[in-house]
């Protein structure tokens, strides 16, 4: 008899030992607390460490298990938020390694969980956050530069199907059709009459012969009559890039942390239309009959939410991307179909202030690249 009780407690104690090193397998780190749509989670996180730690963690999976410890769902952290005293996450659902064929529904309530693992391996890391200076000069054209950290990113609108700028996802973003753009510093002000000289001089690039007779007021304005060839040239000599439409939008309009910060859960319009009060921004309007022009880079008062300037009206901006249609949509007009003309984005002095919205899209290099002095620039460099 007592040979059967020490053997059932043998197995009682073995069985208790494997029941907890499967729960020791995932950490508890949060409880759902709101579901925004089919996909869209709020968590609330259990302690301000776990908050931290999974800021830190790049490309981090929460997961939701069932009694056996299965995993049934994952979410993706997109965005983390304190309110008053308390820390929270927005996650969007993705598909896991592995996963059960048959899920339940995601309930308000359900414990959140990381992988052991995961969080023993961050918390052991000895490697410091690289702090980025918000602001630079860059050492080659010494232009001001301004800090644009890396966050998921909603281009485009979702009102007006005919518009180039139409983003059928608008509404119905997930991870899989929303880009997450990777850090970059962004130059502050549009490159000017004075700046371009100054690279044509050093750099031996053929100038137009404006540029050399330059008055003092006409020094800051910016340069305006950039092919995109001359831009090329510009980024090679200063080491710099052309950036993309949806760079150049982000740095404008912000990210989702943005749209998150703003509690704009339901919107037509979810972002700002125009980078900054219209009374600011150098559109045609502006001038009421009088001759429209470009006006100083520094004398500028459009700057926007991060410091940028002139990317409401003043110059045309080039851009790196093809006039070409956003993923998941098509042009009705062939015409522009396939990678003929470039994206110009920012609007001008000497157009409409329809033009100016952030996410407007305007072709340049009709007829060729070389032969477009249409517009003006700014650069960006990419951060490791």
């Amino acid at each position: 008899m007592l040979k059967k009780k020490l053997l059932f407690f043998l197995l009682l104690l073995v069985g208790t030992k494997i029941n907890c090193e499967t729960l020791k397998q995932f950490i508890r780190i949060g409880v759902v607390i709101a579901k925004r749509s089919e996909d869209f989670f709020t968590i609330r996180i259990d302690h301000q460490k776990y908050f931290f730690l999974l800021k830190e963690m790049t490309n981090t999976t929460l997961v939701l298990t069932n009694s056996k410890q299965e995993i049934e769902y994952c979410l993706k952290p997109i965005h983390f938020f304190e309110y008053n005293s308390e820390f929270y996450v927005h996650s969007i659902a993705v598909q896991c390694k592995s996963f059960l064929e048959e899920k339940r529904n995601i309930q308000l309530g359900d414990l959140v969980f990381i992988e052991t693992t995961l969080a023993i391996s961050k918390e052991k890391e000895e490697t410091k956050k690289i702090q980025r200076e918000k602001i630079i000069v860059h050492p080659i054209d010494l232009k001001e530069m301004i800090y644009v950290e890396s966050d998921y990113f909603l281009y485009g609108q979702g009102n007006e199907p005919n518009d180039p700028s139409y983003n059928p996802y608008f509404y119905h973003w997930n991870l899989e059709n929303l880009p997450r753009i990777s850090s970059f510093y962004i130059d502050k002000y549009e490159v000017t009459n004075f700046e371009f000289l100054m690279f044509c001089k050093k750099s031996g690039y053929r100038c137009p012969k404006l540029l050399y007779y330059l008055s003092e007021e006409e020094k800051d304005l910016p340069y305006i009559y950039a092919t995109y060839k001359d831009v090329e040239e510009y980024a090679k000599w200063s080491k710099k890039q052309i950036p993309t439409e949806w760079e150049w939008e982000f740095a404008a309009k912000g990210g989702l942390s943005v749209f998150f910060n703003s509690n704009k859960l339901i919107s037509s319009t979810l972002f700002e239309e125009y980078t900054s009060d219209l009374q600011n921004c150098n559109t045609l309007e502006k001038w009421k009959g009088e001759a429209p022009k470009p006006i100083s880079v520094y004398e500028l008062k459009d700057s926007n939410f991060r410091g940028i300037v002139g990317m409401c009206g003043n110059a045309l901006e080039w851009t790196s991307s093809f006039f070409m249609p956003y993923p998941g949509n098509r042009f009705k007009n062939d015409f522009f179909s396939g990678k003929f003309f470039r994206v110009l984005k920012g609007g001008a002095f000497f157009i409409p202030k329809e033009y100016a919205k952030v996410y407007k899209r305007i072709i340049g290099g009709v007829p060729l690249f070389d032969k477009d002095p249409v517009a003006g620039f700014r650069l960006i460099i990419k951060t490791k």
